[in-house]
């Protein structure tokens, strides 16, 4: 898809069903690394629409075309990314980074003192990235709640433990 128009990160543009199509282009991706989607949960039209409300959903848009979006959830004092896709055809542009970017200057403005989020071991466009981004691993002990009810969530959706790591970017010293 080249590109004319540069890309925007929007926040109060919300085109919910292109979102739902882009999460299930980006989910087919992780076949090419052995995993099977289909029994991960989608986000809901509803739940879209609740993250708009709150503030916590960027929308990566080229040419008035969402390629991509961020959501995260609140937990006290930190920020966690439940959730990024970007359009396979347009992953390796910069657009997974400048949500990401997106994401912790909004942490910081809101005081909170990390953003967390949990990914693949096994798949080469995330880890790396998130370590480029300055994410580091994080194996927290004790695990904090909320990141052991996210983790159990996972477990229980299909999804190996010893395949998921969990990582860490400090926005404010502990």
């Amino acid at each position: 898809m080249p590109a004319t128009d540069p890309l925007q990160i929007r926040r109060e543009w919300t085109p919910i069903e292109e979102l739902r199509a882009l999460e299930l282009a980006a989910s087919e991706r992780y076949r090419e690394v052995g995993y099977d989607p289909g029994p991960w949960p989608l986000t809901t039209p509803q739940d879209f629409a609740d993250y708009r409300d709150l503030g916590l959903l960027w929308v990566a848009v080229i040419d008035d075309r969402a390629v991509g979006f961020a959501v995260v959830d609140v937990y006290g004092d930190h920020f966690h990314l439940e959730e990024i896709d970007v359009l396979p055809e347009v992953q390796g542009r910069g657009i997974g980074a400048a949500l990401i970017r997106e994401v912790l200057a909004e942490g910081a403005k809101r005081n909170s003192k990390a953003v967390s989020l949990r990914t693949f071991l096994t798949t080469p466009w995330s880890v790396g990235l998130y370590e480029k981004i300055g994410f580091r691993r994080w194996d927290p002990d004790p695990v904090p709640q909320y990141l052991q009810a996210i983790i159990d969530d996972e477990h229980e959706s299909g999804l190996r433990k010893d395949e998921r790591l969990s990582m860490k970017f400090d926005l404010a010293p502990e």
